[in-house]
């Protein structure tokens, strides 16, 4: 593991101070939210809006190995936000800070004409060399991703039918308070087990095709294989939706994404135990383009369908 990081000097000055070890590399991340654009107030409270705004930014940490040390918040307001939601906004990004461990150093906060903007900066340290990035990915690697997939997407579309009632409240904070696994991306690349890693913020059938890019490899998922939790299976039912197509083009799970050899894959399940993480195998690298396979074997191209924000389709 890398030395320490440290915040010398925080809030109380032009500029925030680190002491980084020399024994690191420095992970860097941003991340814009836009009203109407990422989130809606009708919809999402300024609390859950700032445990969100934190939460997504060190996702992108976690999928570099990399361990929170510091953000910065910059908050575009426009005049009809009244004080107590700056003020619920502010008291629970620090809470996520607190639970990322995370210091808050700095920011801005200015008049935004018409819509709430959220601009969340995150640094964070890794041990020199065991960054991981989407680039590693050999053919014959194992594709996994940590916990479940397909609950923000249903959080969201129970929100947007007004059907968000208690027996669907996991689903709906998988999307109004995810919860990343960071130590669990911390732990892979300590161990140096995975190959290639990438948060899932698209959705797998987006993130697969990222990573395998960058690989220069294919890759295939199995729909069969895809970990979906029983109150995503129902809230399908409930709105006559596909769970299947949440958990392939939803995004916003903010899982990991990653692969590993298959000798090593056994030591992957003792280390993320103690974390409170599962993993599950859904595919295997190989072969050209990104596929998904059927439970009968056939296979078809699994085509990103997610949020694209220069032509507003998902």
């Amino acid at each position: 593991a890398a030395g320490t990081a440290r915040v010398t000097l925080g809030v109380d000055d032009d500029a925030a101070l680190l002491a980084l070890p020399a024994d690191t590399e420095t992970a860097f991340a941003l991340d814009l939210l836009v009203e109407s654009v990422h989130f809606r107030r009708e919809t999402t409270s300024a609390a859950d809006l700032g445990w969100k705004s934190l939460a997504v930014n060190v996702s992108d940490l976690g999928a570099m190995g990399a361990r929170p040390v510091a953000a910065v918040i910059g908050l575009g307001l426009p005049p009809t936000v009244e004080a107590e939601w700056v003020e619920a906004f502010y008291a629970e990004l620090k809470e996520a800070a607190e639970r990322y461990r995370c210091a808050i150093v700095g920011g801005d906060t200015v008049r935004s004409p018409e819509r709430v903007i959220v601009a969340v900066a995150v640094l964070g340290a890794v041990a020199r060399g065991k960054a991981i990035t989407r680039a590693g990915a050999r053919t014959g690697d194992l594709v996994c991703v940590t916990g479940t997939l397909g609950a923000s997407a249903a959080g969201l579309a129970l929100l947007a039918a007004g059907e968000a009632s208690a027996e669907f409240v996991a689903v709906v904070r998988a999307h109004t308070r995810p919860e990343p696994p960071v130590e669990a991306g911390v732990a892979l690349a300590e161990a140096g087990l995975a190959t290639a890693m990438i948060d899932l913020s698209d959705g797998i059938a987006s993130d697969l095709g990222h990573l395998a890019r960058r690989s220069g490899v294919g890759a295939s998922v199995a729909a069969e294989r895809l970990p979906i939790a029983r109150v995503t299976r129902e809230a399908a039912r409930a709105l006559g939706e596909d769970p299947i197509r949440w958990a392939l083009h939803g995004g916003e799970d903010y899982e990991l994404l990653f692969t590993v050899p298959p000798e090593r894959f056994r030591a992957v399940p003792p280390l993320l135990a103690p974390l409170g993480v599962v993993a599950t195998i859904v595919g295997e690298v190989g072969g050209e383009g990104v596929r998904l396979r059927a439970p009968d074997g056939s296979e078809r191209p699994l085509t990103p369908a997610g949020f694209r924000h220069f032509d507003g389709e998902r």
